[in-house]
């Protein structure tokens, strides 16, 4: 179901990206965050449900999954070594285990070709673009935010 944005809430024509974040936060804030806020207090066991959220998001505190969803949103399918080639100072080691992450949480699709030789690829999976998507603001904030003035 798709939403139109208010005027009040819609950021200003241009380059403005900070006024953009705003905007989607403030957005966000009201058609998310609360309604979200206002389910935990309904939670039985709240606890629980905390830990289950805390560990489904761990996968993202994992050094290097943030830079490895990025550089998959950009590329239809990578091969390993192309993401290794893509993502500099990372370790095949560490490459190999983040995928089986993002893979056993459905985020990514490894596909392996019947030929000589083997031939396997990894993809965002539609769960795995929608995280890609959502994150982008919170990416463009901590890159505004960081930006030298």
């Amino acid at each position: 179901m798709s939403r139109k944005i208010p005027a009040a809430e819609q950021a200003p024509p241009g380059d403005d990206i900070e006024a953009k974040l705003r905007a989607v936060a403030q957005h966000h804030k009201r058609e998310l965050f609360e309604p979200f806020l206002a389910s935990l207090g309904e939670e039985p066991d709240l606890p629980k449900e905390m830990q289950r959220i805390v560990e489904s998001l761990q996968v993202f505190f994992n050094k290097w999954t943030v830079e490895l969803i990025v550089t998959l949103s950009r590329s239809r399918s990578l091969r390993f070594n192309e993401m290794r080639d893509a993502l500099p100072g990372i370790s095949g080691r560490t490459l190999s285990q983040r995928l089986k992450d993002l893979e056993e949480q459905g985020l990514v699709a490894r596909t392996l070709y019947d030929e000589r030789p083997v031939r396997i690829e990894y993809s965002l999976t539609k769960k795995g673009m929608d995280v890609a998507y959502l994150a982008l603001p919170l990416v463009l904030y901590l890159r505004q935010a960081h930006k030298p003035s």
